[in-house]
């Protein structure tokens, strides 16, 4: 699935791409998981109320807040994501 600035009348970091998605896939975003590696991508995933994850690559992301930091992707498994919603 993929919610592009088309898809939605405001883009990140308003919480509107990831809420669509969640309603075309019939869930509720707060039941997802957000990896994001921009600090306007991670305000609009937290906006939404999924679980999310910085994954700093060349931006400049906040240090704290209500996501975790995985400094990459590299070992994690389902089980790790599954392990973030609340």
């Amino acid at each position: 699935m993929v919610v592009g600035s088309e898809d939605v009348t405001r883009t990140k970091p308003s919480p509107e791409p990831y809420l669509r998605a969640a309603e075309l896939l019939g869930v509720r975003a707060s039941d997802c998981v957000a990896i994001e590696d921009s600090a306007n991508g991670l305000a609009s995933a937290i906006a939404s109320g999924a679980a999310s994850i910085a994954v700093p690559n060349d931006a400049v992301l906040p240090e704290r807040g209500d996501f975790v930091v995985w400094p990459t992707l590299a070992g994690r498994t389902v089980a790790d994501l599954r392990s973030l919603v609340r």
